[in-house]
């Protein structure tokens, strides 16, 4: 009896850590939309003729999407590179299927981030983005002046 219950103890907390918690599905979620914004920062910075922009949807019935596109045909996404698939994200599938469940506001920006050509916010703003879940808040904080992407945890 003493074995059975060291094992039931032991399986106890073992099981708990085999799938994400909600803290590193927050911080995962966190590093996948800032990975996504500084790519768009870089693609921006190496063609600024036709920038590159973040569009988010925030109400979209499967999830928060975002897509990565030109701001001269904002509706319609970049490919991933090497690939011919469209540059969409949603959380909750796909790539992203075990980051459902957060919540995503923006603001200092309605639905899109935009950048000039040293990538700096374009319209010049601070942008956050904020996520949320269960285990708290994380603040992606897009700098006005520097364009420089930090995470600020709440």
């Amino acid at each position: 009896m003493i074995a059975v219950a060291i094992l039931a103890v032991a399986v106890g907390l073992i099981i708990p850590s085999l799938g994400p918690n909600e803290r590193s599905r927050l911080l995962a979620a966190a590093n996948l939309i800032a990975s996504e914004i500084e790519l768009a920062q870089s693609l921006t910075i190496a063609s600024p003729g036709d920038p590159t922009i973040v569009k988010f949807d925030l109400a979209a019935p499967a999830g928060v999407t975002w897509w990565i596109a030109p701001a001269s045909s904002p509706d319609t996404p970049i490919n991933r590179p090497y690939s011919t698939t469209p540059h969409i994200t949603t959380l909750g599938l796909g790539d992203a299927a075990d980051l459902g469940g957060i919540a995503v506001t923006l603001i200092g920006t309605a639905d899109t981030i935009g950048f000039e050509e040293f990538g700096r916010p374009d319209p010049p703003a601070e942008i956050r983005v904020r996520l949320t879940n269960p285990a708290g808040t994380v603040d992606l904080v897009l700098s006005e002046s520097t364009g420089f992407l930090s995470m600020r945890d709440q």
